[in-house]
This record gives C-alpha cells, structure tokens and sequence, in this order.
C-alpha cells in the first residue's frame, strides 16, 4: 500500500461527510474525523491518514526494531491493517492511540522472530536511508554539525536496540512520540505504574549507554 507523490496530494481537496452532507477540507479535518470517513470507505481519507502517519509511524517502528528494511515492510502492514481493522475504531478514543497499538502489536509480533530477535542487539549497524529520520534542528544546520548529530543519531539508536523490548517502546512512545501514560498503558496492554516503572528503567539504561558521548 505504497503511495506515490500524487496519490498522497489528492487528500487536499474538500470531501462531503456522507453523513452530515456537510463539506470536510481532508487536510484540516482531525485524525478522528477522518476515520470516521474511513469507516463509510472513504478513499481519499485512506490517503490522507497514510500521508499524515507515514512519518510519525516511520519514526516509531524503525527506532522499536532497529531496522529500516523491516520497518518500511511493517509500515505497509500496519497500514493495511488499519484500512481492514477500520470499524472496529470507536470515535470515544484519540484514533492515533488506536493506530499505534496496532502498530505496537505488529512490532511485537515482529520482534518474537528469532531472525529479528537474535541478530538485533549487538550486529545492529544503521541501514541505508536511516538519515531521513534524523531530527534536526534551527532550519540549516552547518555541515560539521550534520555530521555531529548523524552520530550521536546512530549511536543512540544503538544504544535504543540494546534496551529490552518492552523499556524501548515505553521510552519511544513517550519521549519520541510524546504520548501520556494513560496512551502508552492502552498502547502497551499494561498499566500505567508499570509504564513509569519501564519508562524510568529504560531512561537509566540509556543514560548509562550514552554516557561516552553526553559526559
């Protein structure tokens, strides 16, 4: 379910909710809304949810497993489970919490594969491509410190795949993707004392992997 350029501009265009009759501007209609239109099969709301996760879920998968390869391949299947999982989302949630617990369990079930398990933590080298998620800050930065950052990018990736499992998603899920405890327990399937406890858990064990570079 790749798209392309001009499939991702089409959702820029005003839709009529088949429910209320009223026109909706895709683009600035809420995550909420708009899987309201996807539960009546609305296209072109299909587009515009993969155009506006695409990032944010990118960012979330490849830091959980450590791979751009595998992440791209899980990205496409999250995607194809939200269209076919499409009504069993009730509008009473924030529907970014309900596509990251799909996402969530995808990554899981990913990383239960003794090729994706076993070969991650101390072989982990960054794939091609991996720079597009670097985050970078003040507009244009000066080269020396692209090449600053793009190290201490890979080198906190390494240290992030060297977390257990479950203390890199609660550490990505609130410090990357900034969502509450509450979010994160319904994301995870467990409660919220043990979120802060694997938050807390996985932030020392990266201060202590991080050490080198941050001292």
């Amino acid at each position: 379910m790749t798209l392309s350029r001009e499939q991702l501009s089409i959702a820029s265009v005003e839709v009529v909710d088949p429910a209320t009759d009223a026109p909706v501007n895709l683009r600035s209609a809420s995550d909420e809304d708009l899987a309201r239109l996807l539960q009546a099969d609305r296209k072109d709301a299909l587009v515009e949810l993969m155009r506006r996760f695409k990032d944010p879920l990118m960012s979330y998968i490849f830091r959980y497993i450590g791979s751009m390869n595998v992440a791209q391949d899980v990205l496409q299947e999250v995607f194809i489970r939200m269209y076919q999982k499409r009504d069993t989302y009730k509008s009473c949630a924030r529907f970014s919490t309900w596509l990251f617990t799909i996402a969530g369990n995808y990554c899981r079930s990913e990383l239960r594969r003794p090729w994706t398990r076993f070969s991650r933590p101390l072989t982990w080298k960054p794939d091609a491509g991996d720079e597009e998620y670097l985050p970078l800050v003040d507009g244009e930065p000066m080269p020396d410190r692209v090449a600053d950052n793009a190290f201490k990018y890979r080198y906190i990736q390494k240290a992030l795949v060297q977390l257990p499992p479950n203390y890199r998603e609660a550490v990505i899920l609130c410090d990357v993707q900034e969502f509450s405890y509450e979010e994160i327990a319904e994301i995870t399937g467990v409660s919220e004392g043990t979120v802060k406890s694997r938050i807390f858990r996985g932030r020392t064990m990266l201060r202590d992997l991080l050490k080198d570079i941050y001292d």
